[in-house]
This record gives C-alpha cells, sequence and structure tokens, in this order.
C-alpha cells in the first residue's frame, strides 16, 4: 500500500509541478521563478539602451572629424593657390611686389615709422591709385629693388605726373619724391610681430620645420583617403 501511495504522489508531481514544488517547500510557500524569456528581453533591453547611448556619441565624433578634415583640406588648397600666385608673380611676370588679388605683403625692417609701425611687423598693402596726404604707402625709389613705407606729407604734379613727398614718421627730413608708377599701395592692415616669424621660416630650422609640418600635413590626409 506504500508503495502505490507512494506511486500516486510521483504521478501527480508529473503532471503538477508546481503542486509539488510548493509540496517540497517546508514553509509552504511557492518558490518564485523568472521566465528565461524574460531574462533574455531584459539583456537585449540594456544592450538597445546602451546601443542608443553610444550612437549620438559616435555621430558627434564623426562630424568633428569630417569638418576639421574639410578645414584642413581648404587651408592646404588656400596656401597652395596663394603660393602658386605669388611665384608666378614674381619669377613670370618679375614683379617687384608680387600680389594676391592686388594685396601684397611686406616685413617692415626699420623704425623709421614708429610708433605707428614697427621693425618686424609685417604689413598688408592694397593697390588702389587713388592717394591722398596723410596716407601711408609703400613704394620703390627709382633703381632700387628695396621698398620703403613712410607718409606722404605732399602731393605735387610735375610735367603732368604726379609726384608723391613721403616722410617716415620718425624721420626728420623728406623723402625724394616718388613718381606715382612707383607706388606699390597703401598699407591698408599691420600685424605686429609677425614679420619676425617669416624672417625665423627663411632660415634653415624655418624651413626644416615647414617641411615637416607641411609632410605631416599631407601623411594624415593621405591616411584618411586611404
Amino acid at each position: 500500500m506504500a508503495d502505490e501511495l507512494k506511486s500516486g504522489e510521483d504521478i501527480l508531481a508529473n503532471e503538477n509541478p508546481a503542486a509539488a514544488t510548493q509540496s517540497d517547500n517546508p514553509n509552504g510557500q511557492a518558490e518564485e521563478t523568472l521566465p528565461v524569456a524574460e531574462t533574455q528581453d531584459g539583456g537585449a533591453a540594456e544592450e538597445n539602451a546602451s546601443a542608443a547611448e553610444t550612437k549620438p556619441k559616435t555621430r558627434v565624433l564623426k562630424i568633428v572629424s569630417i569638418t576639421a578634415e574639410c578645414l584642413l583640406g581648404a587651408i592646404v588648397a588656400f596656401l597652395l593657390v596663394v603660393g602658386g600666385i605669388l611665384v608666378y608673380d614674381k619669377y613670370v611676370n618679375k614683379s617687384l611686389a608680387p600680389s594676391v588679388f592686388g594685396y601684397s605683403q611686406f616685413i617692415i625692417a626699420t623704425g623709421s615709422m614708429e610708433p605707428e609701425i614697427s621693425a618686424g611687423d609685417m604689413i598688408i598693402v592694397k593697390k588702389t591709385g587713388d592717394y591722398e596726404v596723410g596716407d601711408v604707402i609703400t613704394f620703390f625709389m627709382d633703381g632700387s629693388a628695396i621698398s620703403t613705407t613712410h607718409r606722404i606729407i605732399e602731393i605735387r604734379v610735375e610735367n603732368g605726373k604726379t609726384i608723391y613727398i613721403t616722410k617716415g614718421d620718425a624721420n626728420n627730413a623728406p623723402d625724394p619724391g616718388v613718381p606715382a608708377e612707383n607706388v606699390v599701395g597703401e598699407v591698408v592692415a599691420t600685424l605686429s610681430g609677425v614679420g619676425l616669424f617669416f624672417e625665423w621660416v627663411k632660415t634653415t630650422q624655418g624651413i626644416v620645420c615647414v617641411v615637416l609640418l607641411a609632410g605631416i600635413i599631407v601623411a594624415l590626409i593621405l591616411i584618411k583617403v586611404l
């Protein structure tokens, strides 16, 4: 009889596992279990949430990277164009004052225009053809390949030609008359101390540094492209 009862309990246990589990619990309380499907769904939800948080960051980094590459490429292209124009103007046109879009740059070597313009400053000169007393102009004296930047203090007309009388602000005496055709242009901007950098670029150390920097920039661009 005991064996028959035990067999009956086994049959009930097979038919109703939950009831069997409850009967095995000494406290009489059913044990709670989480379905496997719910656990998997929870893990997938966490992965999706993590991916959603990472995606905007990746997108922002990609935009920043593309923007930086575009700016770098634009700067390199601009420098190449400007350099090409200056080389052509100087060596093909034999110009004493190479210009880009009507603008030329010069480095001041003396302090004759102190305190407004100092030695080591870079000036940007624009050819306008219309100059007045008080304007600071850059010009070449007859037979000289060295530019001078002084202020106009008087304008004369001699034999139908316009002559500019100039003087450095720090000088005591005026310069000889400057024919209009010798004037490069009017100073429209002054970059303090920038000329010192360009003078350094002309040295051996400066040339080596510039070449290395250009090589690094080109290498970075090629790495991105390839």
